[in-house]
């Protein structure tokens, strides 16, 4: 099916986009046709559409790296789905209707913040329009100890969302140019023939890489690794909106954390590791770029945070937890490390947050 729609216009991501009824709309109308009681339509496709994003770029079954698809394909339908119109659009729109819905139950809103979390990991950035519609309702759900699916899906989400500002900017070229990896496939074969041959499968790619590199910027004003350089930008930026609008609810989470973790559930992050993916997020992002947000505020969330961190993260219990403490730490120092070799103009107030907060954990003077 895959090959069936985006394969004919592969030459051009455009073409498959405009040529063809978006996706989204395909698999709404779908279900819709079966005249099914509305409450189990609209579940029924949040479910649909949150498959869409693993089905498409994702590592299903570890299978990913065994189908032969064509990049430029991967490329087509990525374009289709990041498009405003033919993508994020109509995926918020069902999303927008299906919350609003009076029948809505915590088992629905638990089926939207899936989808929400799905199409973040694959096609981050979304807007902002998205995040002020979603965000409440994973807000509400993280302090929900009767409601543990959907507390998971709202913990999962909003990770995904400080995640998502995390990536580098190579992975952004490969997932615009459709060279979606499988690390799955990749740690787990067995096979020694594959073994052997991998420097031979890693000149390959990289010369698919740079001739799919060249085409993109021929066709377009500004070369793929500057839109990817915008992009991470963007989704820092949005991370930056989600913790103004949730960390006051983690903090609170994070407080009756132990009567809600594990709770035979792991796969989901725990509240300590989204607050430090926030820190990781946030911070470098506010030392390395302006932000829209007022700088009085950005100056009172940026001290909520590290004051949190410093008094939870480096002290805690479980060991896991603890070393987490030190990856963030990591990340902040390497953004100021940036920002002193490029010559940034850099707030001295934030800069003195940022040094003193690592310099807390790095000495445990969190014990006095």
């Amino acid at each position: 099916a895959f090959r069936i729609r985006y394969q004919e216009h592969h030459h051009d991501a455009h073409d498959a986009s405009n040529n063809n009824v978006p996706i989204i709309s395909v698999l709404c109308q779908s279900l819709t046709s079966l005249n099914a009681p509305s409450n189990h339509t609209n579940e029924a496709t949040l479910l649909s559409l949150s498959s869409l994003p693993d089905a498409l770029f994702g590592n299903v079954g570890g299978t990913r790296g065994k189908i032969s698809i064509d990049p430029k394909a991967l490329k087509a339908a990525y374009y289709e789905l990041r498009t405003h119109a033919t993508g994020l659009h109509l995926f918020q729109s069902h999303v927008s209707s299906s919350s609003s819905c009076v029948t809505a139950t915590e088992q629905h809103h638990g089926f939207i913040l899936h989808a929400c979390e799905r199409f973040v990991k694959f096609l981050s950035p979304v807007d902002s329009n998205f995040l002020h519609h979603t965000l409440p309702i994973a807000s509400m759900y993280l302090l929900s100890k009767e409601h543990y699916h959907s507390y998971r899906m709202s913990l999962c989400y909003i990770n995904t969302l400080f995640e998502s500002a995390l990536v580098s900017v190579e992975s952004i070229v490969q997932s615009t140019l459709g060279f979606l990896q499988s690390p799955t496939t990749q740690k787990h074969s067995e096979d020694g023939n594959k073994k052997k041959t991998s420097s031979k499968t890693k000149k390959r790619h990289k010369e698919k890489l740079q001739s799919a590199t060249i085409q993109h910027s021929q066709a377009n004003t500004k070369t793929v690794e500057e839109q990817a350089q915008e992009e991470l930008k963007l989704r820092g930026e949005f991370a930056i909106q989600t913790a103004f609008m949730t960390f006051t609810s983690l903090v609170q989470a994070l407080q009756q954390s132990s009567s809600l973790q594990q709770n035979g559930e792991g796969e989901t992050p725990s509240v300590e590791g989204c607050i430090c993916n926030a820190l990781s997020a946030c911070i470098p992002h506010v030392l390395c770029h302006a932000t829209s947000m007022p700088q009085d505020q950005v100056m009172n969330l940026v001290s909520q945070m590290w004051n949190i961190f410093i008094h939870t993260i480096p002290c805690h219990e479980v060991n896991t937890v603890r070393a987490l403490s030190y990856e963030s730490v990591m990340v902040i120092h390497l953004a100021l490390m940036e920002v002193h070799e490029k010559g940034l103009v850099l707030d001295l107030a934030l800069r003195d947050l940022a040094l003193d907060g690592i310099y807390q954990v790095s000495s445990g003077t969190w014990y006095i």
